[in-house]
């Protein structure tokens, strides 16, 4: 990491590769916190070339944990029988509310 802050303080630019692997590195702690510090402030005093967010992008794409979109199906109905069947508390509550309120 320290050849590639020194290279970035020279306003040189990282290659695709060499961007993907710093991120990777970043994700798995391989750096200390000032070394990811410095990294950072690095990219905030400039502006990031092309070919540095495309490594970074892949790093990010190689990284990502998949998951299962299919998953459960989501609830079609608010009723709340309906989640799990489970008894209404809905008509209670209504008659309970209606015999405060004076209704029939």
């Amino acid at each position: 990491m320290k050849s590639i802050l020194s290279r970035l303080f020279e306003h040189e630019r990282l290659s695709r590769e060499e961007a993907k692997n710093v991120l990777i590195g970043i994700a798995r702690a391989e750096y200390n916190p000032i070394q990811v510090a410095s990294f950072l402030t690095v990219y905030q005093m400039r502006a990031i070339a092309l070919q540095e967010l495309q490594g970074f992008r892949e790093a990010l794409l190689e990284l990502c944990i998949p998951f299962d979109v299919e998953g459960p199906k989501p609830l079609t109905s608010l009723e709340p029988a309906a989640t799990a069947n489970r008894p209404s508390i809905f008509p209670r509550l209504r008659q309970l509310l209606w015999r405060v309120q004076g209704i029939k």
